[in-house]
């Protein structure tokens, strides 16, 4: 059974680690979906440059257009993951904020 992992990127050109993107492309039974959530630097150009030097076809990207809710951007990943048979469960986790 695949596993899906959604990651997003708001302007976050400069801080894309191309060698984890690459490391976690080539986990077995892994479906990575990258999603640009409304950046106006060049993040989709770098995702896509990582995509493209992949000879894995495990990795997928949105470009949604203006900047929505981090969670938002998250369902959309799930949709289009689960629309395209990509996967057939997702599970989800967000960080929590603690104060010490």
């Amino acid at each position: 059974m695949k596993k899906g992992i959604i990651i997003v990127f708001s302007e976050d050109e400069e801080r894309i680690n191309k060698d984890e993107l690459i490391n976690l492309s080539n986990h077995k039974n892994t479906e990575l979906c990258l999603v640009n959530n409304g950046s106006k630097d060049h993040t989709l150009e770098v995702l896509n440059a990582v995509k493209d030097n992949l000879e894995s076809t495990c990795i997928s990207i949105i470009d949604i257009k203006k900047n929505i809710r981090t969670i938002a951007a998250v369902k959309a990943g799930a949709r289009y993951l689960f629309s395209v048979g990509a996967v057939s469960y997702t599970h989800l986790t967000l960080p929590t904020i603690c104060s010490v």
